[in-house]
């Protein structure tokens, strides 16, 4: 399968974005310029899970977005990897839904490694 094209990446984006609007999805991210990246492109609804009380945040997260499903874009390294496979098992068993669909489509169709690269990937990206 062929790397995704800058429009195709954009479309990606808005969609997620119009989930967000509708009050479908809510995104987990690593850290603060993982946060910001995202922001470039107006997305919100993005909670930081840095730090080392994860359960805690999890289970507040899972009380306050009920009904929601969760992207998790943890970076595509194999610390972010790990990352993922915690944090998608704990938020299933406090029973929320995973999207896998978003980051299985930058992970597979980008050659992105960390998230917070995002914005200098589409710019090289034309």
């Amino acid at each position: 399968m062929a790397f995704a094209t800058r429009e195709e990446i954009e479309e990606i984006i808005e969609k997620i974005k119009e989930e967000i609007e509708e009050q479908k999805i809510i995104i987990i991210v690593e850290g603060k310029k993982d946060k910001a990246a995202l922001e470039q492109f107006g997305i919100t609804q993005i909670i930081i899970l840095n730090g080392k009380d994860i359960w805690n945040r999890l289970e507040a997260v899972a009380q306050e977005h009920r009904g929601k499903e969760v992207l998790i874009l943890s970076d595509f390294d194999n610390e972010g990897k790990k990352l993922y496979g915690k944090i998608s098992k704990d938020l299933e068993r406090l029973g929320m839904k995973i999207n896998k669909r978003y980051r299985e489509f930058f992970q597979k169709r980008t050659k992105l490694s960390h998230i917070e690269g995002i914005a200098t990937y589409m710019n090289v990206k034309k």
